[in-house]
Formats: C-alpha cells, structure tokens, sequence
C-alpha cells in the first residue's frame, strides 16, 4: 500500500513527492454589471497579490481599522480603489449587438 492508508495521514515518503502549498493573498476589486434586458451580466475584476509582511498582516488583523489603514495608505493598493471607480463611472457599452441572442438557436450573433 506504499505506506498510505485510507484515513491516515501518508507516510513520510509520500508527503515529500505531494508539492508544498503557499498561502498567497491577493486584493481583488469586482463590479458586476447586471444586464437584465439582454439577460446576462459583464464582470470587471482587477487583482494585486500581497507579498510583504505589512500587507499580509493587515489582511489577516482582525483589527479592520488595521486593515482599512492598509488599503488607504500602502503604495499601489491605495490606486486601486480610485482606478477601479474610474472604470464603473467610464464604462460604456458601445456595440450593444455584442449581446444579441439568436432566439430560434439560442446562440449569439456573430459580429464580422
């Protein structure tokens, strides 16, 4: 049974084959745009990963003013919520043919 028993924690062998996992925090901002007239939704999302001490402490604090201080002050995760409204005041759909759907097909239109 290559020392792996079902319930068991594995053997030492099988442990140092498995890869080890790293926590990786990431600072994700998301607007969902709901299109109710045309049945479906657009998703903007930016991301920035986390990787100093300060930023990670701040995320897992369970002070959320700690947080909060975080997000306003530290250098490029304080430009993400102002680019971020940026985007949702600005966005414009401008071919709204983009989103019409076959009826008969239950397909999209294909825009050439």
């Amino acid at each position: 049974m290559n020392g792996v028993r079902t319930g068991e924690a594995s053997s030492s062998s099988a442990a140092a084959a498995a890869p080890q996992l790293e926590k990786e925090y990431v600072l994700v901002y998301i607007a969902v745009f709901r299109l109710g007239e045309k049945n479906t939704d657009i998703v903007v999302s930016m991301n920035l990963p986390v990787r100093a001490e300060e930023g990670i402490q701040a995320l897992t604090s369970d002070d959320g003013s700690v947080l909060d201080n975080y997000l306003r002050t530290a250098p490029g995760v304080c430009s993400l919520e102002p680019i971020m409204l940026a985007i949702v005041e600005n966005f414009e759909i401008v071919d709204w043919s983009l989103f019409d759907v076959d009826q008969e097909e239950g397909e999209y239109s294909q825009v050439v």
